[in-house]
């Protein structure tokens, strides 16, 4: 299995952490753009434990990351054998307010919340923020702009940045969304979901937020137990 999580680098299962202590002259561009989050973590996973597919498990931009991946490299895809994801941003992002990440821990144990305040927010490239950014000003689902046609040529081969296609993505993919997920709401989703066409589960959660997906006290109810039940039929199948 393997993990998205938000930040770059906060997606890896405890295996990869050896990668990275020993490949420490990667520098910081390769985890800068969403299309590179990807591709070297799963290479050293599926190496070290000798499998065949992964199954992707991605919360928001750790999702964000895999549509693009899996949608632009269709060998990458094959390693996949289902992509689990709890939401994704793609066009729109809103701030996420502290009465949101309150309600949240308002749901959890107090012994839980030192826990959790010593991890969060993690930190992320200026670059990966720009591309964001691009993303809200465009509304676009695109490549890293460069700044000019010369760069974009370079990177690219053409003079702007290549958009991202979900549909190409063949990967089966299950889905859940939060009713009350400021940062990727719900006119987020329902462009989305037309687009994934080997959609296999959708669920939204209706009192659910951005963060609720892994700090939810109900979210083995409300999640997990049918994560791992999707996981379970694909192994008897």
């Amino acid at each position: 299995m393997m993990y998205g999580w938000e930040q770059p680098g906060k997606y890896l299962v405890q295996e990869t952490l050896e990668f990275h202590s020993n490949h420490k002259n990667t520098g910081p561009s390769v985890w800068m753009k969403w299309l590179n989050m990807t591709f070297q973590p799963q290479s050293f996973i599926l190496e070290k434990t000798g499998q065949e597919q992964l199954y992707y498990v991605g919360h928001s931009q750790g999702t964000t990351i895999a549509f693009v991946a899996f949608s632009t490299n269709p060998e990458l895809a094959k390693r996949i054998k289902y992509f689990l994801h709890w939401l994704s941003h793609h066009s729109e992002i809103h701030p996420m307010s502290s009465e949101t990440i309150n309600s949240s821990f308002q749901r959890r144990s107090q012994e839980s919340l030192g826990c959790y305040l010593a991890q969060s927010h993690a930190g992320t490239s200026v670059q990966n923020m720009l591309h964001w950014a691009q993303a809200v000003n465009s509304g676009r689902f695109q490549a890293f702009d460069w700044g000019n046609p010369y760069q974009n040529m370079m990177h690219f081969h053409q003079l702007t940045p290549p958009l991202y296609n979900v549909s190409k993505m063949e990967v089966p993919t299950a889905v859940w969304s939060g009713g009350q997920d400021r940062v990727a709401d719900l006119k987020d989703v329902e462009n989305l979901l037309p687009k994934i066409t080997r959609l296999i589960y959708y669920k939204l959660i209706p009192h659910y937020n951005h963060v609720d997906f892994y700090l939810g006290q109900d979210a083995p109810h409300e999640i997990y137990q049918d994560l791992i039940r999707l996981m379970e039929g694909c192994f008897q199948n």
